[in-house]
């Protein structure tokens, strides 16, 4: 009996170990490991695909759209966000170019108003809470940017955004051109850094585990320097499905993010289209050393534009009963007790990005 309980038990770890296999990240998702997902529990379910969290802009406020690359569907959870200050402040057009998750799991985005009054259309650096929709506007930027991106330290990067030719009518800022520019998420000043990327018109960036930062445009993968602002070609991106039929526009990737394995993941959409409402937004897996796209499904929401890799686990100083630190990774569900027990992330709050 001794021997069958051990035998039983080997055979069960064995298939943890193959359960925990990279090679069974593409196996079929049930409802209960969505949900495990979405609140971060750390149970072992590598084939449940990181968030992928998206945005989508119009005249009547923004909507945020989850994004399963199992299933190649995206679904809107959370409407109308800035609609009372389109209402109240008689603006129009809101566009969040570039969705971006801080290290602590708090969400970012730079609002961009495009129409209206020339001196009242820039971009507004704002935090949104992704469960009630409540934003707070932290800072005016004075400039329109796309494709906001933090990296593993908390420091947050954007894209000054002056598309070239007609747009229809847009008004764009061009305090800042097509510079990187590094933004304090806390009070809103911005630095750029070098002379400019060469984009005019960068749709979002994305860092990669190594913390190189990546940018498309045009449906091209660019890498971008931080010491320098320049950005440099690595590969066009293939297979992109196209336009409907009666669009003259092409259809290009506006979204990109890495997940934890470094996979490259996108969704596209008709730039400054005229009948893009019913379009829906095709969700796209990218190789990025050679630019080749596998379309995995659509979306629900056809102006979708800028997003990034909700993090499971996060990097957190844990304090002990002595007062010291040490490093220690836990679930993001996790975190509020550890807030609260004395922790701190690292790269949050003024806090250095490195732990004790």
């Amino acid at each position: 009996m001794k021997k069958l309980c051990i035998l039983i038990g080997l055979f069960a770890l064995v298939l943890g170990f193959v359960g925990c296999n990279e090679e069974h990240s593409l196996a079929p998702l049930n409802d209960q490991a969505e949900v495990s997902a979405e609140t971060g529990a750390e149970k072992c379910r590598p084939w449940v695909p990181q968030g992928y969290y998206s945005g989508y802009w119009s005249e009547i406020g923004m909507s945020l759209e989850r994004i399963n690359v199992r299933r190649g569907v995206g679904v809107p959870f959370l409407d109308d966000v800035f609609l009372d200050e389109i209402e109240e402040g008689g603006r129009g057009w809101t566009a969040g170019l570039g969705l971006t998750f801080d290290v602590d799991g708090s969400v970012y985005i730079i609002n961009n108003w495009l129409d209206g009054d020339p001196s009242d259309v820039d971009g507004e650096l704002t935090k949104i809470n992704m469960i009630t929709g409540e934003f707070t506007v932290i800072a005016d930027l004075e400039n329109h940017f796309s494709g906001s991106e933090i990296d593993d330290c908390g420091n947050l990067y954007s894209v000054g955004f002056e598309p070239q030719g007609n747009n229809s009518g847009y008004y764009f800022s061009p305090l800042y051109g097509d510079k990187l520019c590094f933004i304090d998420k806390y009070s809103g000043d911005v630095t750029p850094i070098g002379l400019g990327t060469g984009l005019h018109d960068v749709m979002d960036l994305a860092f990669d585990s190594e913390g190189t930062l990546w940018a498309t445009t045009e449906n091209k993968l660019f890498t971008i320097s931080l010491d320098d602002g320049v950005a440099t070609w690595v590969c066009d991106i293939t297979n992109v499905p196209p336009a409907p039929e009666g669009e003259t526009n092409p259809m290009m990737i506006m979204s990109i993010a890495f997940d934890k394995h470094d996979r490259l993941f996108g969704t596209a959409m008709v730039g400054f289209c005229e009948i893009c409402d019913p379009y829906h937004s095709p969700i796209m897996k990218i190789d990025s050393e050679t630019g080749e796209g596998t379309l995995l499904g659509y979306s629900e929401l056809g102006y979708n534009h800028g997003g990034d890799t909700k993090p499971h686990r996060v990097k957190v100083a844990h304090r002990n009963r002595q007062g010291e630190y040490s490093c220690r990774t836990i679930s993001l569900r996790a975190l509020p007790a550890h807030l609260a027990h004395g922790d701190y992330v690292p790269g949050t709050n003024g806090y250095d990005c490195e732990c004790p």
